[in-house]
């Protein structure tokens, strides 16, 4: 749990340039770390992860969902709100399966 933490809070600090805090957690460490092994999983069929500031605490980070199909992210995404996610993408280059982790910010 502490290595996909602490992944994305150097994710979070590089990517995303705070005026208030540069330390956020997740109101549910437990919940994130699940979907983040649920998306990393070969044997599920997740392939994306979104997560979000919980209430506009910039401290304070959320899973707002997980899915099956990447192209459902574009539908969630709130400008109004700084927004997470990790998709998985799978593709087949001479009969060989990749398999690629996309990180973006919103």
């Amino acid at each position: 749990m502490t290595f996909y933490v602490e992944l994305f809070v150097i994710f979070y600090s590089v990517f995303w340039k705070p005026t208030m805090s540069t330390s956020a957690e997740f109101v549910d460490g437990a919940n994130f770390v699940e979907a983040i092994h649920s998306v990393r999983d070969d044997s599920t069929g997740d392939k994306y992860v979104l997560v979000q500031h919980m209430d506009g605490n910039p401290n304070k980070l959320t899973v707002v969902r997980t899915g099956q199909d990447p192209t459902e992210i574009a539908s969630y995404l709130d400008d109004t709100q700084a927004m997470y996610a990790l998709a998985r993408y799978e593709s087949t280059f001479d009969m060989s399966n990749t398999i690629k982790f996309v990180y973006f910010r919103w």
